[in-house]
């Protein structure tokens, strides 16, 4: 069945219920954002605690494409320049903040809007190629855009979990729907632009792939090698889910055919369509195996890239009674029908996949939430219908299906929660002082400088300058660990050892260091005793010295 065939089995009534559930979903991951930026006077740092940390480098990247670059370096370490890093989706985003004048904080938000309608819009499309009922396309793009796990009703909320676990600690004990951005659909619109963007991608892919109905024309595998070689540059961990997803479906297929002895009439389709799939990884991991010989920023953002899965039992509680509900549909499933067979492989693989010994564990997690929505549907959609025949009250139906996705989505209401509550704390580290987010716009009128802070303001810094600094991100700071506590137990904690922190400041290249409260918490450095260190801005609480011979 092709797209317009497609189009045309959606009703009108359809399509406005996908636009007006999207509208609902999009707007309840943006109202949180815009509550923490009216609610202090305080500079906010958009972000949630899903994302912390990050949001700062996809300003960063913004930024450098706002002044024209192509090719963006990484500005959280210092050792490195000329990074040969491209990023088709920060550029875009760079150009239009350049046009438009509006903040790379704001144009992100604006990107994250756009990109997340654009995926659950199409999103339907897909749904609708496996499910021939309305009411199980509705009820599954009703799951897909609110529902979760059962974390919320086994666990406390996360703004409370926080005050007494650490991050391994929370890692390891929590279910995964309060924590991780690859949980589930909402988490992945509410985390950034990146992510619904590369579940778009993900989906335009498959659906060409698995659609027998689309012929291998020249056109197709055109389309069909672009995408994929854009989602590399997109989100390059979703080309191993990619490669997993179709390898092991086509597998079955052959396998299927001699245990039968029966001739797969799609066989040779699906083949073709997977080998300009591999064609088109390959020339993307081309790229990335030459970033790693020939970019050193790269390859130490590689190295230090390790996302692992969170334990088994705590994904599986993330997705809940959803997990439940797809494996029941497995009795009801006619596997003669091909696409079936593709949903339960996406699935198996991809959990296969999220646990094997490899670093980008989680990173493949994100789009196994759809299929398991596809099949949780098929089983909701027939217990509904079943009490539908039986009460024929409309207002009966529509407070049932309210009350089923209230129950599917009460950890992403209460991970919107949490960070309503965080936003409310002063030290819940999403807001930058005045005092702080002034000294770092002084940086605005500097480039290419290495800056020494503690850590979290420190992550700031590019977001805000083109100015590079020691350390600020566990990731794209090069040996975070090591700089961490260099900064924290030594730099800052005594004011002694004078000559060797003049010797390391001109060893790291370190032009500037930002003082504040956060600083001074460390230790008793004393910053205006140190004949190497010209103070050169005051504001009420923050001082910038610069580093002189």
């Amino acid at each position: 069945m092709i797209i317009s065939q497609l189009l045309k089995n959606i009703s009108k009534g359809e399509w406005r219920f996908v636009l007006l559930i999207t509208a609902i979903a999009v707007l309840l991951s943006t109202l949180p954002y815009f509550y923490g930026y009216f609610i202090s006077a305080d500079y906010f740092l958009w972000s949630n605690y899903t994302n912390f940390g990050d949001i700062s480098v996809y300003e960063s990247l913004i930024n450098q494409a706002a002044t024209g670059r192509l090719f963006f370096d990484n500005l959280f370490t210092s050792e490195f320049k000329n990074s040969f890093f491209f990023q088709p989706l920060f550029l875009a985003l760079g150009l239009f903040s350049r046009i438009t004048g509006i903040s790379s904080a704001l144009t992100l938000q604006l990107g994250r809007i756009f990109l997340a309608s654009l995926f659950l819009v199409f999103s339907y499309i897909f749904i609708a190629y496996f499910l021939n009922s309305k009411l199980a396309r509705k009820i599954c793009f009703l799951l897909m855009c609110f529902g979760a796990g059962i974390g919320a009703l086994v666990s406390p909320p996360y703004h409370q979990l926080i005050s007494y676990l650490g991050h391994r600690e929370l890692f390891l004990t929590t279910p995964a729907d309060l924590y991780l951005p690859e949980a589930n659909i909402f988490s992945n619109i509410f985390y950034s632009p990146l992510l619904p963007l590369a579940l778009l991608l993900d989906l335009l892919v498959l659906y060409l792939f698995i659609n027998t109905d689309l012929k291998l024309s020249r056109r197709l595998a055109t389309a069909l090698y672009f995408l994929v070689v854009f989602l590399g540059f997109i989100h390059p961990f979703d080309l191993i889910a990619l490669a997993a997803i179709t390898s092991f479906f086509v597998g079955l297929i052959i396998l299927r055919q001699f245990l039968t002895n029966q001739k797969q009439e799609s066989l040779k389709l699906y083949l073709a369509k997977f080998l300009i799939i591999v064609l088109a990884i390959i020339s993307s991991a081309i790229y990335y195996l030459v970033l790693i010989k020939f970019d050193p920023s790269f390859s130490s953002w590689s190295s230090q890239n390790i996302t692992e899965s969170p334990p088994l039992a705590n994904m599986l509680l993330g997705y809940g009674f959803l997990f439940l509900l797809a494996v029941l549909s497995l009795a009801r499933l006619n596997f003669k029908d091909n696409k079936n067979i593709f949903l339960v492989s996406w699935i198996f693989i991809i959990l296969f996949f999220a646990y094997i010994p490899f670093q980008y564990q989680r990173r493949l997690l994100s789009s196994v939430f759809i299929p398991i929505c596809i099949l949780a549907a098929l089983v909701l959609s027939l217990g509904l219908e079943f009490l539908f025949r039986r009460l024929k009250n409309n207002f009966f139906r529509f407070s049932l299906i309210l009350l089923i996705i209230l129950l599917f989505s009460l950890s992403n209401i209460s991970t919107v929660w949490s960070n309503v509550v965080l936003y409310n704390q002063p030290d819940g580290g999403f807001y930058l002082s005045k005092d702080y987010f002034g000294a770092l716009e002084w940086f605005k009128d500097k480039e290419d400088q290495v800056i020494l802070a503690t850590p979290f303001i420190s992550n700031s810094v590019p977001a805000i300058s083109l100015n590079k600094v020691y350390v600020g991100h566990v990731i794209q700071s090069f040996e975070y660990e090591r700089k961490y506590k260099e900064v924290k137990d030594w730099f800052f904690k005594s004011n002694i050892d004078d000559f060797a922190k003049q010797e390391w400041l001109f060893r790291q290249n370190i032009d500037y260091i930002i003082f504040g409260p956060l600083e001074k918490s460390l230790g008793n450095f004393n910053p205006g005793q140190k004949n190497y260190l010209k103070r050169i801005y005051l504001n009420s609480t923050v001082a910038i010295y610069q580093v002189v011979n």
